[in-house]
């Protein structure tokens, strides 16, 4: 006989897992997705991936291990027919005996209740991914998402304290921070690695992030590039990202004020981008300006290809920058100038960040191995 998990499970089988989320496009969670049900398919386990709407990227499904069982509900982004959608959902995990839910977002939660009502030992878990994510949900939701879901995985300390004040036990909240995979991004071999930020001197700034300005930032960053312009006349700033839903006017807005303030000289929109890494290889310097941000997927990402930075001095990016100035720099969110000021004070000192030393940190801190072994223990309580 095999050890027993909490559920009664032989600890010895493989796990069957589903991942449940609505839409599947290019970001930071999707990408950390990808990655841990790739490697939790690589140790084994049974990996099912489940995106209800029919929203999503081909070329981000397609990053899926072979070994992964996807499942396209197709159902429409209004969200008509809800509850046929979730007795589908509820008919798969019976058939496929699936051990554990681990879905994305409150409603996913909620989503499963089907699932939960035909197969009662059906284990539930929800990753919370962001500050002030619960805003977005009512209190009915929110109290049957927590009369479902089994355990909670916070990815940083300010989203664990949030989750906790909402009356959730301790013990049912798990602090797992985010990881990268470091076989993807890497010590880059730049080609000035060593220049110092000079005033006739080319210096690239990269920013990587969905274009929503009221959380990403990115019109802070427009501005305090406006500024260092006037004493780096060789700066330029790449904004990378698909234009969020709801966004098109925001995008617009700032693309005017980028041509009316003549800033196209020093401005790329990149719009979305495949090859992360190789974006990365052509900065100097990652920037992340947003006003909230729960943990800061991108930032590790870049950090850990060797890459200084300048975040927001709120709670995630505090949180992996805080006590570690050999990293970058920080500036209060929403201010052009400070960053501006920041973003200078790097490029002025650039050969005292070491970038052999960033990647090693980075690594070390936020591998993948201790995040997919987190993820195991706690599917198996």
């Amino acid at each position: 006989m095999g050890n027993k998990d909490n559920s009664g499970r032989d600890a010895s089988l493989p796990l069957r897992v589903l991942f449940l989320i609505f839409s599947f496009h290019v970001g930071g969670i999707e990408r950390q997705l990808v990655e841990l049900a790739n490697a939790l398919a690589a140790r084994g386990e049974e990996v099912h991936l489940c995106v209800i709407n029919a929203s999503y990227e081909e070329t981000l499904l397609a990053t899926l291990s072979s070994e992964v069982h996807l499942l396209k509900m197709e159902r429409p982004v209004s969200g008509a027919g809800r509850m046929a959608y979730m007795w589908r959902l509820a008919r798969y995990v019976r058939r496929w005996h699936i051990d554990v839910i681990h879905a994305q977002e409150p409603t996913g939660v909620v989503f499963s209740a089907f699932a939960k009502a035909l197969c009662p030992a059906l284990r539930i878990v929800e990753t919370v991914h962001d500050v002030g994510e619960y805003r977005e949900y009512s209190g009915m939701q929110l109290r049957l998402a927590d009369l479902l879901c089994r355990r909670y995985v916070a990815i940083s300390a300010a989203v664990e304290r949030e989750i906790r004040e909402r009356g959730i036990a301790a013990r049912r909240v798990t602090l797992i921070h985010n990881a990268v995979n470091t076989e993807k991004f890497y010590l880059l071999q730049r080609s000035k690695p060593d220049r110092v930020g000079g005033r006739e001197e080319e210096f690239c700034i990269g920013n990587i992030a969905r274009f929503f300005p009221a959380k990403k930032g990115q019109d802070t960053l427009v501005r305090a590039v406006e500024i260092l312009r006037r004493t780096y006349p060789r700066i330029h700033c790449f904004l990378a990202g698909a234009v969020y839903r709801g966004q098109d006017e925001a995008y617009r807005e700032l693309v005017s004020y980028v041509k009316s303030h003549e800033l196209e000289d020093h401005i790329t929109f990149c719009g979305g981008i495949d090859e992360v890494v190789d974006f990365l290889g052509k900065i100097d310097l990652f920037v992340l300006p947003s006003n909230y941000e729960g943990f800061g997927i991108a930032l590790i990402e870049a950090m850990a290809t060797g890459l200084p930075c300048v975040a927001s001095r709120l709670d995630g990016p505090l949180e992996i920058m805080g006590e570690h100035p050999e990293l970058g720099r920080l500036f209060e969110a929403g201010d052009a100038a400070e960053l501006a000021e920041q973003i200078a004070y790097v490029m002025e000192h650039y050969q005292e960040y070491q970038q052999n030393e960033i990647a090693a940190y980075t690594a070390a801190t936020y591998g993948m191995d201790s995040f997919v072994e987190k993820h195991m223990a706690l599917y198996r309580m």
